[in-house]
């Protein structure tokens, strides 16, 4: 095997490795992760510049959430791209599972299944607890803010 290859394959199977965590999140397994005590549904996208600036302090708080099911999914990276995106290194590091929309779903199906109000735009968050709705935000959190309205709304 000459060396060319051996890298390859060493390269490949490390961003397998690295890529985990990484799942994509079905119409279904959104549905299902809604109907938990208490998650809250964060899409982003690496166009989205207030979203990229956000994502690196949001992480480890989310993280660091009891009670609280984070559900960050990338709704604008296809996985290949994902795999060599700078940008995603913060979301490999996340102590939860970090998903991107499947590209096979449409945009509009997909966002109604987040939240029938939302209209596409990002930044954009959504709570549920046990399959209802609680709360939505639009814009750059304020998560100082949106942690005490979450721990509210959770009890």
């Amino acid at each position: 095997m000459n060396s060319l290859v051996k890298i390859c394959v060493l390269l490949a199977v490390g961003s397998l490795t690295a890529y985990a965590d990484i799942r994509t999140l079905s119409i279904s397994k959104l549905r299902e992760l809604q109907k938990e005590p208490c998650v809250l549904v964060h899409p982003w996208a690496n166009w989205c510049a207030p979203c990229v600036q956000e994502l690196p302090t949001l992480m480890p708080r989310f993280g660091a959430w009891k009670g609280v099911k984070p559900v960050v999914v990338d709704v604008g990276t296809p996985f290949a791209q994902a795999q060599f995106s700078r940008k995603w290194e913060v979301l490999l590091q996340a102590p939860f599972t970090t998903y991107l929309k499947p590209g096979y779903v449409k945009d509009p199906v997909f966002q109604r299944a987040v939240d029938s109000a939302w209209k596409g735009t990002l930044p954009y968050s959504v709570l549920y607890v046990r399959g209802v709705k609680k709360k939505a935000w639009h814009g750059t959190l304020d998560f100082d803010a949106v942690a005490r309205e979450v721990a509210e709304l959770c009890r």
